[in-house]
């Protein structure tokens, strides 16, 4: 009898809640007034491109997970982004969130807190206009 207590006493405890999964639905909406081609990279290899006009969505990736985490890399299958104007200008960003040719103000698309217009569970990267005006010089 006191076996088969120790035996329920384990089970009880050793028992752990599943994570409370949530769907996130991630995507880069171009709000300035230029056209916009993304470029995104998955180890150094170019996995693909699009070009985005004004208020158009792209880039689109869902996951499950228990946080927010931004264009998750592993679920995303997305490590870096040169994203480009007409012009030339724009931004290479990073899931680091390291290097000089970032967005200003610590936003950047791989990060939780990069920057995100939040509606339910649909989280919209939003270029602006403003971000045209500061673009960089890239590659």
């Amino acid at each position: 009898m006191k076996k088969i207590l120790i035996l329920i006493g384990i089970l009880l405890f050793s028992c752990t809640d599943e994570p409370d999964l949530n769907t996130f639905n991630v995507s880069i909406l171009n709000n300035s007034n230029d056209e916009l081609n993304i470029e995104y990279y998955l180890e150094g290899n170019l996995i693909s491109n699009i070009n985005l006009s004004t208020n158009q969505r792209g880039l689109e990736c869902s996951y499950n997970d228990e946080n927010f985490r931004g264009l998750f890399s592993i679920q995303c299958n997305i490590d870096s982004l040169i994203i480009k104007f007409s012009n030339n200008k724009g931004y290479i960003v990073n899931d680091e969130g390291n290097g000089n040719l970032n967005f200003s103000n610590n936003r950047n698309p791989f990060l939780p807190n990069g920057g995100f217009d939040i509606n339910n569970n649909n989280y919209s990267f939003l270029i602006t206009q403003e971000d045209f005006d500061n673009a960089h010089d890239v590659p």
